[in-house]
């Protein structure tokens, strides 16, 4: 179902629909389905604690009432019933990942420079906030660890993300090894090319994006796999078949 319409006093369902299927004809089969018992079908998959915690609806409740809601109150009480599942099975998941990694301890150890890293934290032209100063030790700590680091740096535009990667990223290769930044655009990629090279003049960075000519591409990826470029940032292409990194953290 993709969205909604309003008929008068009454909601109705709107579905994407295959060829020679009308709006009509699959409502009337759906609606079939739930009153011949598609409801003892579909079973609660989170404990009713949660669902008191939280004030949802109960599975059956939100797939009925996102095809034939009573109301719009009922309908927007149904999406955040389902959207919070989704995101309860994906944190669910993400944790389990977490502790798996934990228990395994397979992840590299960069045994970074205390020393280095302060020293570049110190030549910035600005302090690092507290907030920015406490994210950025959490995941130094985590760097000297021996399992998989999962963490989400989140913040407003201009809230300083960039620099405590940037500082992240320099603290691994005073440890040996390469950085990666991808990002999305294009346009992104060379924003933080030039903002990580005004902040670290003295490494050696690397730009890698779909849209570079042969013979550049070329150059970039014997740079990267001679280990001769310090700091690497691209978009997706640096994921793709035939980059081969010297010794990525």
């Amino acid at each position: 179902m993709k969205v909604l319409a309003q008929v008068e006093d009454d909601l109705q369902p709107v579905y994407r629909l295959a060829q020679g299927i009308s709006q009509a004809s699959l409502v009337k089969v759906i609606k079939t389905a739930f009153d011949q018992g598609l409801d003892l079908l579909i079973e609660e998959n989170l404990p009713q604690s949660l669902l008191d915690k939280y004030k949802l609806m109960s599975r059956c409740q939100a797939v009925r009432a996102m095809h034939f809601p009573k109301n719009l109150a009922e309908y927007k009480q149904a999406l955040r019933r389902i959207k919070f599942e989704e995101l309860f099975y994906f944190q669910m998941q993400l944790q389990t990942l977490k502790s798996e990694n934990r228990v395994q301890g397979s992840g590299l150890i960069l045994n970074w420079s205390q020393e280095k890293v302060t020293a570049v934290k110190e030549s910035l032209p600005f302090a690092l906030t507290p907030a920015q100063e406490k994210s950025l030790q959490e995941i130094l700590t985590d760097m000297k660890s021996d399992h998989h680091m999962n963490r989400l740096l989140q913040g407003d535009v201009g809230s300083g993300k960039t620099v405590v990667a940037g500082l992240a990223m320099f603290a691994a290769v005073t440890a040996g090894y390469q950085a990666a930044l991808m990002v999305p655009t294009e346009i992104l990629a060379e924003q933080h090319f030039e903002s990580l090279q005004s902040l670290f003049p003295d490494l050696k960075l690397a730009l890698l994006t779909g849209s570079l000519k042969v013979a550049e591409k070329r150059e970039v990826l014997e740079t990267i796999a001679k280990g001769e470029a310090d700091l690497i940032i691209g978009t997706h292409a640096l994921i793709q078949d035939g980059v081969d990194y010297a010794r990525l953290g």
